[in-house]
């Protein structure tokens, strides 16, 4: 298994977790609620990462193109939880665009 495929298995399993375990157990209802924890699983996540690769001297490859492991992390990281956040937001009645943050 190379590092890409580490790298996204990782990031499916992590935000995986937090929006279908974790956050409903926190009893998200808000978006600034929603960011906030997202932020802190989003700097664990990306830890994790770094612990692994950085320092390695890896290419790793998104459509064709070499990054370095922080670039694919973040790319990779805002795909895989894209529809995670939009799943969340629709299923527990907030609005994913932030008009209701301020509430």
């Amino acid at each position: 298994m190379g590092p890409e495929l580490r790298i996204i298995l990782f990031l499916i399993a992590a935000f995986g977790f937090a929006y279908v375990a974790v956050y409903p157990r926190l009893g998200v209802q808000r978006l600034g609620a929603l960011l906030a924890y997202d932020a802190v699983i989003s700097a664990v996540v990306f830890l994790c990462i770094a612990v692994a690769y950085a320092g390695q001297g890896l290419s790793f490859v998104m459509l064709g193109l070499p990054l370095p492991w922080w670039a694919f992390t973040v790319l990779a990281g805002v795909v895989i939880e894209t529809p995670f956040y939009f799943w969340f937001c629709t299923r527990h009645g907030i609005d994913p665009w932030g008009q209701d943050i301020d509430d």
